[in-house]
């Protein structure tokens, strides 16, 4: 078993999510639960699998190996029950790159494609700087604390300029994990307009319990020519720190144009650890993330029953289906009550455009620590 209660200190580590944020708010003791990865250290399988790379000691041009692509397949096959070829996959660095490079050879300058606020700014950066148009198209937030898809307001956003419609599933910040048939209509839209669906599923394998996560490529019995899918390990087992990514895609058309801006670009040589991080997580670390989404589950459980002993009336949660991340809503802004009296950081509803006093915080830390952040709370309650 894996120890996810283990305390890790990853200040002076060149951390993002610590180093980055201490340097900002300049609190020595800060508490981040802002950006997206985990406070976990990675399954032991993954320490083995590096020392071999660095015992040997030379880091030149790596080429992608038959196990990147065969990982990718059974772990789709075993999890997810879907059919891959090795000719439907293809290697990028990261999800915004990939649509970044999908947005540039599949749509034209001035081209609208429709994103769901609320929005992840790097996605929206990947049409914004190719000088593409966002259409945003919000979700709905009903009396069940979940957010839904509005395809009437999509279907309103359509023209001839309208390309792609770009979707998260889970959908980051909102954790919707959408059901088989919200995704049947969303791409019935994208068929009859002939629209291509960019499904962003990073965060697929990390599902609340009893949470059914259907995949955008189970809708090819529908027909699959409109239809990219993005994902990674990265999240999942807290691989960030190495690029890496794929894209799938069966129509071959758009596959085929895909693959050769990524090798005129060269981008086709991965850092030298993805062959083994893509081998490593997708064939023996499936334990590990059956024990992350039980923990993930367990600190949920935790920390919402504190939360909302500690603010009751003025917090709105909504309900988490998929990824570490938890969005709350407060009655009044909380974010200098949080930042500066109890030097908590979490990520606000601006950095995803969405009104309201949202909060987005990462669950994907050890227990102690979220005992710690509600010590600070109940601190300093007295100062709101």
């Amino acid at each position: 078993m894996h120890n996810f209660n283990e305390t890790i200190n990853r200040f002076n580590t060149n951390s993002a999510k610590y180093d980055g944020a201490r340097e900002r708010t300049h609190y020595n003791d800060l508490i981040p639960l802002s950006l997206g990865d985990s406070d976990f250290k990675c399954a032991k399988e993954f320490k083995d699998a590096f020392l071999d790379i660095v015992s040997f000691n030379l880091y030149g041009y790596t080429n992608l190996n038959k196990d990147f692509y065969s990982s990718i397949i059974s772990w789709y096959k075993d999890r997810h029950n879907i059919e891959l070829n090795e000719d439907n996959i293809l290697y990028t660095q990261s999800i915004a790159l990939s649509l970044d490079i999908c947005v540039r050879n599949l749509t034209l300058e001035n081209d609208e494609i429709i994103i769901n606020s609320p929005l992840f700014t790097p996605l929206c950066d990947a049409v914004l700087l190719n000088k593409r148009r966002i259409l945003k198209s919000p979700l709905i937030l009903k009396e069940d604390n979940r957010f839904y898809l509005d395809y009437a307001h999509i279907k309103s956003l359509i023209s001839s300029k309208t390309k792609m419609i770009v979707c998260t599933n889970p959908h980051n910040p909102t954790t919707r994990v959408f059901t088989k048939d919200e995704l049947i209509s969303l791409y019935k839209i994208c068929v009859e307009h002939e629209i291509i669906l960019f499904v962003d599923e990073i965060y697929s394998d990390i599902i609340k319990k009893d949470i059914k996560f259907y995949s955008a490529l189970n809708l090819e019995s529908i027909e699959n020519k409109y239809l990219i899918v993005a994902s990674s390990p990265t999240k999942t087992f807290n691989l960030m720190g190495i690029n890496m990514s794929y894209l799938i895609i069966k129509n071959k058309d758009i596959y085929n144009k895909i693959l050769n801006y990524i090798d005129l670009l060269n981008l086709n040589n991965p850092h030298a650890f993805v062959n083994k991080a893509m081998y490593t997580a997708y064939m023996k670390c499936a334990y590990y993330v059956d024990e992350l989404n039980a923990y993930i589950d367990a600190n949920e459980i935790y920390f919402v029953k504190e939360l909302e002993a500690l603010f009751k009336d003025n917090i709105r949660i909504i309900k988490r289906e998929g990824s570490f991340l938890l969005l709350v809503e407060f009655k009044e802004n909380m974010e200098k009550f949080f930042l500066d009296k109890c030097h908590i950081l979490l990520t606000s509803a601006s950095s995803f455009d969405i009104e309201g006093n949202f909060f987005r915080i990462n669950l994907a830390t050890n227990r102690d620590n979220l005992k710690e952040v509600i010590k600070r709370i109940k601190l300093n309650l007295d100062s709101l």
